[in-house]
């Protein structure tokens, strides 16, 4: 990279590729990811010599005691299908690959359009996870609406690399709507999703990472 590209590296939403191939979030994320962890990442790089990433992460100084599975009646995280639409393959497979440990079902999409695809031939799904802008001409909200028209029972839950209130401004959606800002942990990811369907704080079973 070149100096100027390698200062803006870990900016949300900055990104060399042409529109509609990237979305500049892949390296913020993981800068926020290592953040939240108490580590860093260093990126040294030089314009035809190729790039090198670090990533530092604190030492665990514990271990965790197995946790005991959470079992209840009613409907709870871990049953159903999942609809995850985000056009980003590499945080659409981490989002998929968070379902799939709380027990989901998942299907996944890039775009508004093949989402309603994928709903039209697949069984019932209980919640779409969604990200607020897509590329294919069908923003996120848009596609939400026309999923809620024809599913009226679907849960929404809106993903955004924007601050929650700037997003709600931005894209016109009213209050009370779940969104999480990427990049998101598992605590907060599953809040959301027992938020959408109306149950209570998670138990550590489903926090635990």
């Amino acid at each position: 990279m070149t100096p100027d590209v390698l200062e803006r590296a870990f900016e949300p939403f900055f990104t060399t590729k042409p529109v509609g191939q990237g979305s500049g979030l892949g390296l913020s994320m993981v800068f926020g990811f290592a953040n939240q962890s108490g580590g860093h990442v260093a990126i040294v790089s030089g314009a035809g010599q190729g790039t090198t990433v670090r990533l530092y992460l604190p030492r665990a100084t514990r271990v965790d005691a197995p946790v005991e599975a959470h079992r209840g009646e009613g409907p709870r995280i871990g049953s159903g299908t999942v609809l995850v639409v985000e056009d980003d393959l590499n945080y659409r497979d981490v989002v998929a690959r968070m379902l799939r440990d709380l027990g989901y079902r998942v299907l996944a999409a890039h775009d508004g359009r093949s989402a309603l695809e994928k709903i039209a031939l697949a069984a019932p799904v209980d919640i779409i996870l969604v990200d607020v802008v897509l590329p294919g001409g069908m923003s996120g909200p848009e596609f939400a609406a026309e999923a809620v028209r024809r599913h009226p029972d679907v849960r929404i839950v809106y993903m955004s690399g924007y601050p929650r209130a700037a997003t709600a401004q931005r894209s016109g959606l009213r209050d009370g709507v779940t969104i999480l800002e990427k990049p998101f942990r598992k605590a907060e990811f599953v809040a959301g999703l027992r938020s959408v369907l109306g149950e209570g704080p998670a138990s550590p079973a489903e926090t635990h990472d």
